[in-house]
């Protein structure tokens, strides 16, 4: 079997910067909203660890985010990045 080839350095920052980001822009959602880490564990159905990983920027699953921001009426978007 073949093995995977790690990412670069260059798109591990990108990916921890992306964790960050949308893990401060949750935490600022969840006090608009207002909304507890716990109440938004219950009304989406995953584990508080989970929640706790996505609103401090550590691993967590894309399906896990889609669910978290469904649940704050919160969207993603994708644009095209200047390079840096």
């Amino acid at each position: 079997m073949k093995r995977k080839t790690p990412p670069p350095p260059e798109t591990l920052k990108k990916i921890d910067k992306f964790r960050q980001t949308a893990g401060e822009k949750i935490r600022t959602a969840l006090r608009e909203y207002p909304m507890t880490k716990r109440e938004l564990q219950e009304k989406t159905g995953l584990t508080y660890l989970t929640i706790l990983n996505i609103t401090s920027g550590k691993s967590y699953s894309f399906e896990s985010l889609i669910q978290v921001l469904d649940t704050l009426e919160m969207e993603l978007r994708i644009r095209k990045g200047d390079g840096k």
